[in-house]
C-alpha cells in the first residue's frame, strides 16, 4: 500500500501565517539591543565595567614615620610568592556576595588589592600608630561601591573551608549589618619567640610581619598549589594557616 507524505507546497521566499507581526517582533527586539548597546547595558558591556573598575590603579598611603598607622591604605604582598592579596570579582558578581580572596601578580596596587586599616571596636583615631598584638579590620570597596571586610572563619558543619585547598577561607564580606569577630585581625613578628618583647610597638611599613586571624588564631598565607581560575586571572588561594613562610607579608605603603 502506498504511503501518505507531507510535501511543501510553498516556496522558501512565501510567507505564511502573521508573518507582519514576526517581523515587528524582530525590528523591536533589535532596537532594544541598539538600546541597551549604546546604554552600556549589555552583559558584554557589564563585563568588562566591572573587571575593569576591580583591577584600576589605586594610590596607597605614605608612611612619614616609617610605621603603620589607623586609616593607612596599604597593599598586603606576599614575601614568597610576590604576590599581593586581592579579591576576585565577575560578571555574575552581586553585591552581597562573599568575594574570594586570591594572590594577584600586579604589579601596581589595583582597586581589588588595597585595603583600609580600620578600628575594631573600640574607636580609634585615624593615624593612631598600630602596635603589635593591636586588633583591627582591614576594609575595601568593590566596584559596586560596597563596602567590604576582610573576614576568615574556622571550619565546621556549617561551612568555612576553601573552594580549592579545603583549608580556612578568606574572603571579603560587605560590611553591613556591622563588624563580626570574624573581622578581626593583628600583626605579630615574623619570629614567634620575640612576640613578647614586640608586644606594644610600632608595627612597621615594608617589613615582613605575620598576620594572624584573631578568632581563630591562624595566620594569612598564599596556597600556592590551590590555583583559582576567575575572569580575571589565574591566581593562588589565599587562606589561614599555620605560620609557614607562605605566611609572611609586608604592609606595603608608598616609598
Amino acid at each position: 500500500p502506498s504511503r501518505s507524505m507531507s510535501v511543501r507546497t510553498y516556496q522558501p521566499s512565501v510567507r505564511i501565517g502573521n508573518w507582519q507581526e514576526d517581523v515587528a517582533l524582530q525590528e523591536q527586539a533589535m532596537k532594544e539591543f541598539i538600546r541597551r548597546r549604546d546604554a552600556g547595558e549589555l552583559v558584554s558591556d557589564r563585563t568588562e565595567k566591572i573587571l575593569n573598575a576591580a583591577v584600576e590603579p589605586h594610590p596607597v598611603s605614605k608612611s612619614e614615620d616609617g610605621s603603620v598607622h589607623y586609616g593607612d591604605t596599604v597593599t598586603l604582598l606576599n614575601v614568597k610568592t610576590g604576590t599581593r592579596l586581592a579579591y576576585v570579582i565577575s560578571s555574575l558578581s552581586r553585591p552581597s556576595d562573599l568575594l574570594q580572596v586570591t594572590g594577584s601578580l600586579g604589579e601596581t596596587p589595583q582597586k581589588r588589592s588595597v585595603l583600609t586599616i580600620g578600628p575594631s571596636g573600640a574607636a580609634m583615631q585615624p593615624g593612631a600608630t598600630i602596635n603589635y598584638e593591636d586588633k583591627f579590620s582591614f576594609g575595601c570597596s568593590d566596584p559596586f561601591g560596597t563596602e567590604r571586610l576582610l573576614h576568615s572563619e574556622r571550619i565546621s558543619l556549617h561551612g568555612g573551608a576553601s573552594k580549592v585547598s579545603g583549608k580556612q577561607a578568606v574572603n571579603v564580606r560587605p560590611a553591613e549589618p556591622g563588624p563580626k569577630a570574624e573581622d578581626v585581625w593583628k600583626i605579630v613578628p615574623v619570629n614567634l619567640q620575640l612576640r613578647l618583647e614586640h608586644e606594644g610597638t610600632p608595627v612597621p611599613a615594608n617589613a615582613p610581619v605575620l598576620i594572624q586571624h584573631a578568632a581563630s588564631g591562624h595566620y594569612l598565607a598564599i596556597q600556592a598549589d590551590a590555583i583559582v581560575r576567575s575572569q580575571l586571572a589565574t591566581e593562588p588561594e589565599v587562606v589561614c594557616g599555620p605560620a609557614t613562610p607562605a605566611s609572611q607579608w609586608i604592609l606595603q605603603t608608598a616609598a
